[in-house]
């Protein structure tokens, strides 16, 4: 039997079917101005503000950690009223960082207490700041590139608004920062040498105007003089007038090279790279601030296979080959490294420490991504000029 429904049914129904499409199909963009919209709706609710100090964990009492305890039960998470981090607080601490996608060891250090502190109007001044970034993100990055959020140690490539790839990233230690830059991978270097930059010399290789040979052979570092011709370390090191500046520190291709098995070769980026690293321990950190200011990434086979549009197979078996080989992409892509407190992850939005110090600031908003001036608010919503 034929059922007729009312017009204003079907087009009910209809918008309800496709709802659960409209979700998947939601691109970042869309999920920070969504939040935006529920934190602009949202009523303000007092909270209580964990203060700074030191790492609190199972074991130890006092008002810090009845604290702790209240702003828990604020959240939802059930805590008891005393002053003592016993085992349940723990499991209440490893509950709350499963949601917030953070390490789950039930201690909350700085990046937990980060979360626990923040309230609606700092994330809505916060995703407020990185939006118009987001969308002139959207307007000029291409059918397809590459964001690198530092203070989220992210990767992320995406192709027509949406995220295809994700990798954990290591950046630069707070005291030799990865800069903010908007660059092209214009082609892979496949088993790549390595030669010590400025920073590495300055600060590693020479230690109070003096040569560190230990530190050389250590790190298999050839010293080369200007006509590339190399040179005994320890017979340099022993003149004083050596100008050990002059100098280039060479490292072969191999499996203890500072670049690991492959290097993206990037313009205009002042020897800051994305690549590989022997050094695979520092992706499982959740603060993962070790270099010297280049992007070493975690997933860099499939990040290779996916610029360019191969298997990652094709990848691996021309670095199984053990030369050192340049290959020039047919397409550059273009890559992003920004400093965005919210990293979009599926369909939530995980909030990051200010590694840097950069939020809400100036130096912190990447060049190419400068929008026209916040001028006022209306609404509660910003007006650009």
């Amino acid at each position: 039997m034929f059922i007729r429904f009312h017009p204003l049914v079907v087009s009910l129904l209809t918008l309800f079917l496709l709802l659960p499409l409209a979700r998947l199909n939601a691109t970042p963009l869309d999920l920070v101005r969504a939040e935006i919209s529920r934190l602009q709706a949202a009523p303000v609710v007092a909270q209580t503000v964990l203060p700074a100090g030191p790492a609190l964990k199972e074991g130890m009492s006092g008002p810090a950690v009845a604290l702790l305890k209240q702003r828990l039960r604020e959240l939802g998470y059930p805590a008891n009223h005393s002053d003592e981090f016993d085992a349940s607080i723990t499991l209440a601490v490893k509950d709350y960082q499963k949601d917030q996608g953070l390490k789950e060891d039930g201690v909350v250090d700085r990046q937990t207490r980060y979360n626990l502190n923040l309230d609606n109007a700092t994330r809505l001044r916060l995703l407020q700041w990185q939006l118009p970034q987001m969308e002139a993100l959207a307007a000029s990055g291409g059918e397809r590139f590459v964001v690198v959020n530092i203070p989220a140690f992210m990767l992320t490539a995406y192709e027509a608004g949406q995220p295809v790839l994700q990798s954990r990233v290591v950046i630069g230690r707070p005291d030799r920062q990865t800069p903010l830059l908007s660059s092209q991978i214009v082609a892979l270097q496949y088993n790549p040498s390595w030669s010590a930059p400025p920073t590495v010399v300055k600060n590693d290789l020479i230690k109070q105007g003096r040569l560190d040979t230990d530190k050389l052979r250590q790190k298999k570092l050839v010293m080369l003089n200007a006509e590339g011709e190399a040179v005994d370390p320890a017979v340099v090191a022993a003149d004083p007038e050596a100008n050990l500046f002059a100098y280039r520190y060479y490292q072969s291709p191999g499996d203890r090279n500072a670049l690991g098995k492959l290097k993206f070769v990037l313009t205009s980026s002042n020897n800051i790279y994305l690549h590989d690293t022997p050094q695979k321990s520092g992706f499982e950190r959740e603060t993962r601030t070790a270099s010297s200011g280049c992007v070493r990434v975690q997933r860099w086979e499939d990040l290779a296979g996916w610029v360019l549009q191969k298997p990652p197979a094709d990848v691996m078996a021309r670095v199984a080959k053990g030369r050192s080989s340049y290959q020039p992409l047919a397409e550059p892509v273009r890559v992003y490294l920004v400093y965005w407190p919210a990293e979009p992850e599926g369909n939530v939005l995980r909030w990051r420490d200010d590694v840097y110090g950069l939020y809400l600031r100036p130096q912190g908003i990447n060049v190419a991504l400068q929008s026209r001036p916040v001028t006022a608010k209306a609404g509660g919503r910003l007006v650009r000029n």
